[in-house]
């Protein structure tokens, strides 16, 4: 499981991150955001990871992601 900050770590929230990368028309709202420590975003750039929004968490339900590494590996995030 990944912390709630969506990092490998129990590092503080440092960057707002767009889960669909803005570079790939990704828009700048809420549901497409997330926090993220400022290693585990610049690693989600590289190649082969993926993060995906599965609640935006405007359905009552708290906002969660998938992140998955290049290995395949899959890791789940949810807002505290």
């Amino acid at each position: 499981m990944i912390g709630a900050a969506g990092t490998f770590c129990d590092a503080p929230i440092r960057h707002i991150d767009h889960i669909q990368r803005y570079s790939d028309n990704g828009l700048t709202i809420y549901p497409n955001g997330r926090g993220a420590c400022e290693r585990g975003n610049y690693l989600r750039e590289m190649p082969g990871w993926q993060v995906e929004a599965l609640s935006s968490g405007l359905d009552g339900q708290r906002h969660m992601i998938k992140i998955t590494t290049p290995t395949g590996h899959t890791y789940l995030s949810r807002a505290p």
